[in-house]
């Protein structure tokens, strides 16, 4: 499915190449050529801007006492779980753009 060609342990990884951690051993990916890393970067960083409006809407809504007040407990629960769910992503798009950092 990879189409991987060959697998080795380099002392060090050439530029374009990704750190990874794959069931606890460390793997390089070579992306120089296969990926377009700006277009990656560009897509990771709005799509980051996404995830950021959504956790400022929720807190917006979370910060309003009427809101919380006159909502059904469920209604409020599911707001909580949307931010932990968006602060999830959140964090996981920005581990992405930092392996990205380290192919270029």
């Amino acid at each position: 499915m990879a189409k991987i060609s060959e697998i080795i342990r380099p002392l060090s990884y050439s530029p374009g190449t990704i750190q990874l951690v794959v069931r606890g051993e460390p793997i390089g990916l070579a992306l120089a050529g296969l990926v377009d890393i700006s277009a990656e970067r560009a897509r990771l960083q709005k799509e980051l801007a996404r995830v950021d409006a959504d956790i400022k809407r929720v807190d917006a809504k979370l910060g309003n006492a009427d809101f919380v007040a006159r909502a059904p407990e469920d209604v409020v629960e599911g707001e909580r779980e949307k931010r932990e769910e968006a602060v999830q992503r959140r964090a996981k798009i920005i581990e992405a753009l930092e392996r990205l950092k380290g192919a270029e």
